[in-house]
């Protein structure tokens, strides 16, 4: 149903930029334009690993009717200084490891 290609997640440590929350961004095929994607934090576990962030890619039901396919952008941004890689399940899944942007 969704067909995620690009994903990308960076902190920007660039001295100056007041901004040091986590980044993450996808491109991703919807079979319909109608269909809304969003990431929200997932289940981290019992025993959660702090340098691994598990995310959760919801997507809405499509409008009847609607069979246009669409590349839409997906973004989630956060305060997250330890995470070290990103893992995405849901709607589409995919492993990120974190880079540093400067």
């Amino acid at each position: 149903m969704v067909d995620c290609k690009t994903w990308d997640a960076w902190r920007n440590e660039m001295p100056g930029s007041g901004d040091s929350d986590l980044h993450i961004a996808g491109e991703c095929t919807v079979p319909s334009s109608s269909i809304e994607l969003s990431l929200r934090v997932g289940n981290q576990g019992i025993n959660p690993d702090p340098k691994v962030l598990r995310m959760d890619l919801h997507a809405s039901d499509p409008d009847a009717g609607d069979t246009m396919v669409a590349t839409k952008t997906v973004t989630w941004r956060g305060p997250n200084r330890n995470a070290k890689r990103v893992v995405i399940s849901g709607a589409a899944s995919a492993t990120i490891d974190v880079r540093t942007a400067s």
